[in-house]
């Protein structure tokens, strides 16, 4: 059948279906007339007024009245990198960051309760992620498994000679 991108088609072979009336023809699924049809860009059709970024997101594209009009854009900036987000090339945060306003700012993983760091041990935000350090008083791997730290067996302040060392949760 006669479509937007082949209009003249000869249909004396034509396999069954549904076809146009005249003056009509195919784009995607629907009839329109001939002057509404859109337009083809890198192997794909897009619709009148169809709007796209570019696989680069160096270009935003519009198809209108079968021209495809394109314009520059920045690109992507720092902390983010060229990607499909919602099914079309945009600008995406990389891991670790998220979008407010147009840029990309790191994610607090400890203020937003996304670390995985033991309750005896300190959350400390770094630029694209976390790390956990024991709290005071406690020892552990790498602020994941803290438990109490024995100072009166690891040192500490008291006088032996005159005192005696207790050690109590997190101190002694």
């Amino acid at each position: 059948p006669n479509s937007c991108s082949n209009p003249d088609v000869d249909c004396t072979d034509c396999t069954g279906g549904c076809t146009c009336i005249s003056g009509y023809v195919l784009s995607g699924y629907d009839c329109i007339p001939l002057e509404q049809c859109g337009c083809s860009s890198g192997g794909l059709y897009y619709k009148d007024g169809d709007s796209w970024t570019t696989d680069d997101c160096s270009s935003t594209c519009t198809c209108s009245l079968a021209d495809v009009q394109c314009y520059s854009l920045l690109g992507c900036v720092e902390n983010q990198y060229c990607g499909i987000y919602d099914g079309a090339y945009s600008c995406v945060c990389d891991s670790g960051y998220k979008m407010v306003l147009g840029e990309c700012e790191d994610i607090d993983e400890c203020a937003e309760n996304m670390d995985n760091c033991d309750s005896n041990a300190d959350c400390i935000n770094h630029l694209n992620g976390y790390t956990c350090a024991c709290s005071t008083g406690y020892i552990g791997d790498v602020g994941v498994g803290c438990e109490d730290e024995n100072e009166c067996l690891t040192g500490n302040n008291c006088d032996l000679d005159v005192t005696d060392c207790v050690n109590s949760v997190g101190s002694y």
